[in-house]
């Protein structure tokens, strides 16, 4: 199991050093297969592109202004055809240190470019699991904020063997739970409360039937109203350092609380399940599923 440090410290409060804490859990019947260190990463800021034109020189090129807080503008040129005015994203200021460059001034077709929009490849994110281009960030973060710092992405990863018999352990909570027992420190759990409002739904919940002795609960509840779309950012960039691929905001949820408290989800389309009823059972001898 993949266990970003920065994510368990949310938890529990933890030595410094990784090596310690990798040291703590196999003490406890946890080996820590490897410590994945992350690439330094320095200068990304948060950025709202504020206008984007056309580059007076050059057909494939645009060039932006882009609002990175405390009312500074950077002019940035920009090959990237999946930016638009108003959209959030991730900024290399000049002097920034990426995985495999260091962003300096340069003037592109006569026009100077103050740094450089942000892909996840340049994030050191797998490339293939984010959109392609330039990376996408919700509204509302705080322009001229620390990329690295607010998405957690300096942090190590703990590479964790949990044997079949620790599912109370096959979660960061659980796995927190154990090191704070261990420090004798307190675990601090998140809040399970719905901080949003609360409606009726408006169509039937599907009923629950359990067919297999090996099922003891299983609870169905519907939600009305959803829009399918991209999880915020920071669920996205946890869910990749944890190993997961993001896919969308229902499914990013399901897997990140699943990670998070070790309870499997599942989201089912209601208008697409049978009767209006789920069934828990073994499968039958030649059933084939699609």
């Amino acid at each position: 199991m993949r266990v970003p440090l920065g994510w368990l410290r949310e938890f529990v409060d933890l030595p410094a050093n990784a090596q310690t804490i990798a040291d703590r859990l196999a003490m406890l019947g946890f080996p820590v297969d490897d410590i994945e260190t992350r690439p330094s990463i320095t200068g990304v800021v948060v950025g709202r592109i504020a206008t984007l034109e056309k580059h007076p020189n050059a057909d494939r090129l645009q060039v932006a202004q882009v609002d990175v807080g405390g009312d500074r503008r950077l002019t940035i040129a920009t090959a990237a055809t999946n930016v638009a005015a108003g959209q959030v994203i991730a900024v290399a200021t000049i002097g920034a240190r990426l995985p495999q460059l260091t962003i300096a001034p340069r003037t592109m077709r006569g026009i100077a470019s103050e740094g450089m929009m942000i892909s996840a490849e340049e994030l050191a994110l797998p490339a293939q699991w984010f959109e392609d281009g330039i990376m996408q960030l919700e509204s509302g973060l705080p322009l001229g904020s620390n990329v690295v710092e607010l998405f957690g992405l300096d942090g190590e990863v703990l590479d964790v063997e949990i044997t079949s018999n620790r599912v109370d352990a096959m979660s960061v909570i659980g796995l927190a739970r154990e090191l704070a027992a261990s420090y004798g420190t307190a675990l601090r759990l998140p809040a399970f409360e719905n901080p949003g409002r609360v409606d009726e739904a408006s169509g039937r919940t599907p009923d629950v039937g359990i067919e297999s002795p090996d099922c003891l609960r299983f609870i169905a509840q519907r939600f009305d109203a959803i829009r399918v779309g991209p999880a915020p950012a920071r669920m996205r960039i946890r869910l990749a350092l944890a190993g997961q691929r993001p896919i969308n905001n229902v499914v990013d949820v399901s897997n990140y609380v699943m990670l998070e408290t070790g309870q499997p989800l599942h989201f089912y389309d209601a208008g697409r399940v049978a009767g209006s009823r789920l069934i828990v059972r073994d499968a039958r001898a030649g059933e084939r599923l699609y």
